[in-house]
């Protein structure tokens, strides 16, 4: 049974690398908490060239999921 390792914003360089790297050990399922469509991050990628790259680890099995960062539980 493989572990889940989870990665929250992964928008910046060093986190996508990060990303890119679990996914091709192919050792751990892999799931991104993606922040919501205008939450500040300060970021170095565009809200477009994410949703590209959410694309392209989703084929590779990673698991997307919108993290609401003004939910408080």
């Amino acid at each position: 049974m493989r572990k889940t390792v989870t990665v929250f914003g992964a928008t910046g360089v060093a986190g996508s690398v990060c990303v890119d790297e679990l996914l091709r050990q192919q050792v751990f399922n892999v799931q991104v908490l993606a922040r919501k469509s205008g939450q500040a991050s300060g970021v170095a990628h565009t809200a477009s060239e994410m949703h590209a790259q959410y694309d392209v680890w989703q084929q590779a099995d990673a698991r997307i999921i919108e993290a609401d960062a003004t939910r408080h539980s």
